[in-house]
């Protein structure tokens, strides 16, 4: 089993920060996400397909086994209300800023 480390792109917005990650041949209710001590982790496993018998394969480049990537968040997430979605092989988090985080502008009185 090879350990796989799944092409991830974070970026930040005025709002949070946006979360994509290129999970190899996993299906999204297996994927296992996990916000927790300033990081959030992601994990899951991809299986080798039952329709084929390992033996007759004669070329293979993907990948199949586990696993993990966990990315560093920022102290001003707000962790409740973190947001997954998955499409086109995609995960997409978004995690939000909290209110003390959110950019002011600052007029005079």
């Amino acid at each position: 089993m090879h350990l796989i480390s799944p092409a991830v792109d974070v970026y930040e917005t005025a709002k949070g920060w946006n979360i994509h990650v290129e999970p190899p041949g996993v299906r999204n209710e297996d994927i296992k996400i996990d916000a927790s001590d300033n990081v959030v982790s992601l994990s899951d496993e991809s299986k080798f397909s039952q329709d084929y018998n390992r033996n007759n394969v004669r070329y293979q480049e993907r990948r199949f086994g586990a696993y993990s990537r966990t990315i560093p968040l920022p102290d001003s997430v707000d962790r409740d209300m973190i947001d997954a979605s998955f499409k086109d092989g995609v995960l997409s988090l978004f995690l939000p800023k909290g209110e003390a985080a959110q950019p002011r502008k600052i007029t005079f009185a």
